[in-house]
C-alpha cells in the first residue's frame, strides 16, 4: 500500500462527516473536481473503494468507515499536539469545543461563555447543544473538548464530574386541573398528558425513573425536542411537563407556568463535565472549568 497523504485523509474526513462531495468543497474552499480527485487519491492509496458514490451525497464502504475512524483519531492527536504547544504561549488564541445537554447549554453555560470570552477574547467558544446521550457520544469520538450533560456518566473512557446540583419538577399551566393542589398525588399523573423530551434525553431519563420508584410509569402523550418546545405546549394546555427548575425562572415569575409539588417524590440529580481520559487538558478548558466554582447557579 502506498504511503497515505495526510492532506487526502483530511478532505476525505470533511467528506465523510458532510455527506456530500459539493458540500465538503464548499467548506474547505476548494474545487469539487479537485475534493474528488483527492479522494480517488487516497483510494488508489488504500487499495479500496471508500466512498459509493449516490444521487444525494456518498455513502461510506466499510474500508471508508474504518479510515474514518482512524482519521479521526489522528487528527484528535494532532490536535491535541497544537493545544499542548498552545500551552507553552498565553492564551491569546485557541479553540474550545463545548458540547452540552439541552438543559445545561440554554440555562448555564452562555454566561459562563460570556465570562470566558471577556477574560480570553482571542480563544474561539463553540457550543454544541444536543441531548446527553449524543455529547457524550460526540465526547467519545474525539469531537468535542468537553461534554456537560444531566447525570454522570459510567463510560470507563470517560472522566466525569459534578458542577452543579439541579432539580426536575412538574410543572403545568396555570388553567391546568392540577396547578391548585397543594400537593398532587404522583398517581394522577399516570392519568395525565405527559410532554416528554425526546429518547435519549437525560432529563426524562431521570423523571422515568424518579417517578418508576414510587409506582409510576409514565408514557408520552408527546415527545419534543426541546425544553422551550415542551414550556410552550404546557402553556397552552396540552399536558405536564417534567423539568429541569434551571429551565423555568423567568417563566415562574411571570406566573406562565406554575410547578406544583409531588407528594413523596423529589428529582434531583448532579449535572457534570466530561473528557476522555486519554487526553491531558489543556489550559483554556482548565480556564473554562474554572468558572465553574465562582458561578453564582453553582
Amino acid at each position: 500500500m502506498a504511503r497515505l497523504n495526510l492532506h487526502h485523509l483530511e478532505v476525505f474526513r470533511t467528506v465523510a462527516r458532510v455527506g456530500n462531495i459539493t458540500r465538503a468543497a464548499e467548506e474547505l474552499s476548494i474545487s469539487q473536481p479537485s475534493v474528488s480527485a483527492q479522494v480517488k487519491e487516497l483510494e488508489r492509496a488504500c487499495g479500496l473503494p471508500l466512498l459509493e458514490r449516490q444521487p444525494r451525497g456518498v455513502q461510506l464502504t466499510y474500508a471508508g468507515e474504518l479510515v474514518y475512524t482512524y482519521a479521526q483519531r489522528l487528527f484528535a492527536t494532532a490536535e491535541e499536539l497544537e493545544r499542548t504547544l498552545d500551552d507553552l504561549r498565553a492564551l491569546t488564541r485557541g479553540r474550545l469545543l463545548l458540547g452540552a445537554s439541552t438543559t445545561i447549554g440554554e440555562y448555564l453555560l452562555p454566561e459562563m461563555m460570556g465570562a470566558f470570552h471577556a477574560a480570553h477574547p482571542g480563544v474561539e467558544l463553540r457550543l454544541v447543544i444536543a441531548n446527553s446521550d449524543e455529547i457524550v457520544a460526540k465526547v467519545l469520538r474525539h469531537e468535542l473538548d468537553l461534554g456537560f450533560v444531566g447525570a454522570a456518566t459510567q463510560h470507563p473512557d470517560l472522566s466525569s464530574t459534578r458542577f452543579v446540583d439541579d432539580e426536575i419538577v412538574l410543572i403545568v399551566s396555570p388553567r391546568h386541573e392540577l396547578a391548585a393542589r397543594a400537593a398532587v398525588v404522583p398517581a394522577e399523573l399516570g392519568h395525565a398528558n405527559w410532554i416528554a423530551r425526546e429518547a435519549g434525553s437525560a432529563t426524562r431519563r431521570e423523571a422515568e425513573q424518579g417517578l418508576a420508584a414510587v409506582g409510576v410509569l409514565l408514557v408520552p402523550a408527546m415527545e419534543l425536542g426541546s425544553n422551550e418546545a415542551i414550556k410552550r405546549a404546557v402553556a397552552a394546555g396540552l399536558g405536564f411537563g417534567l423539568i429541569s427548575r434551571h429551565a423555568i425562572t423567568a417563566e415562574l415569575a411571570a406566573q406562565h407556568l406554575v410547578a406544583p409539588p409531588v407528594a413523596g417524590w423529589s428529582c434531583r440529580r448532579p449535572l457534570c463535565f466530561c473528557y476522555r481520559r486519554d487526553r491531558r487538558l489543556s489550559r483554556a478548558e482548565l480556564a473554562f472549568l474554572s468558572l465553574l466554582s465562582t458561578d453564582p447557579s453553582g
